[in-house]
């Protein structure tokens, strides 16, 4: 009797936790979005059980509350025309940020196609600073400047013709 007794407790301790869970994940939506892994681990930073934050991220997934594939749509738009961040450094932010990579590999190629990365490393170097595009010193620090930000040399050389045009 008191194994069953036992067994009992554990059970509506464990369904009390993955309410308790669910609870707190559903709080932590309405101030982000979060990828399926990053969920898992905030609520693990909670002192939930990894069971009861598998079994929560699960339920999340199912009710289309963690969309991750929607959630890359926003993202990419955000840091390509926002932050304008060239190709691979979308793809590293993404990383960093948790998304799976089947999600990053199925949504990166169709979203980038979309987009006029030259075009976005001109607007860049139009908005961030006059940097005068003849003189090889400075031409140098841009190139290099906007490889970090993800550029390839081939987007950044299209910008800097786009701008030679425009007589920037």
């Amino acid at each position: 009797m008191k194994e069953i007794e036992f067994e009992l407790t554990g059970l509506c301790k464990e369904s009390e936790e993955a309410v308790k869970a669910r609870e707190k994940a559903m709080v932590l939506l309405n101030f982000a979005d979060y990828t399926e892994s990053a969920m898992y681990e905030r609520l693990l930073k909670y002192g939930y059980s990894p069971e009861v934050c598998a079994k929560t991220v699960a339920y999340l997934i199912s009710r289309k509350y963690i969309d991750e594939q929607k959630y890359f749509e926003r993202f990419f738009e955000y840091t390509a025309s926002k932050k304008y961040y060239g190709k691979s450094k979308i793809i590293m932010a993404a990383r960093q940020k948790g998304f799976s990579r089947e999600t990053i590999d199925e949504n990166f190629g169709v979203l980038s196609e979309d987009t006029d990365f030259a075009g976005l490393c001109a607007e860049f170097i139009k908005k961030s600073r006059k940097v005068d595009i003849e003189d090889k010193k400075s031409r140098e620090k841009l190139i290099a400047s906007l490889s970090r930000r993800g550029y390839s040399i081939g987007e950044i050389k299209q910008a800097i013709e786009y701008l030679r045009e425009l007589d920037y």
